[in-house]
């Protein structure tokens, strides 16, 4: 587990270098929710953040929103995360982002599963209503 902890937060400073974003300094709620989402779009995709310019994770991200669009359902688990974390904060340091990261990893197998299970079964029932 702390391994993988390890992982992820290296993961997420790559996503605020890669950004502009300094991790020793706070950062908008709004800024601060974008990088998790970029964080998690490039871990998706096996892409090592650290490698890959501001263009590249601007065009991956649209693609896995294009050929997944179930996906965009990840920034709303995002922001709840970020609302719970720190609901009355309007800036964020490294480590609430951090603890949002943490939330939605958590979190996101279930929500992402219940969500492509719904869409299942609401095809299941078209079909047996025509």
């Amino acid at each position: 587990e702390a391994l993988i902890h390890s992982e992820a937060v290296g993961r997420l400073d790559a996503t605020y270098k890669l950004l502009g974003m300094d991790t020793e300094g706070p950062v908008s709620g709004e800024k601060a929710v974008d990088a998790v989402y970029m964080c998690l779009t490039a871990y998706i995709t096996g892409s090592d953040i650290s490698t890959l310019s501001r263009e590249t994770l601007d065009s991956t991200c649209k693609s896995v929103e294009r050929d997944f669009p179930q996906w965009a359902n990840t920034k709303a688990l995002i922001q709840e995360a970020r609302d719970q974390v720190a609901p009355a904060l309007q800036v964020l340091e490294f480590s609430d982002t951090q603890l949002i990261l943490e939330m939605v990893s958590e979190n996101m197998g279930h929500r992402v599963d219940e969500g492509a299970c719904q869409e299942i079964e609401n095809r299941l029932v078209g079909l047996e209503e025509s």
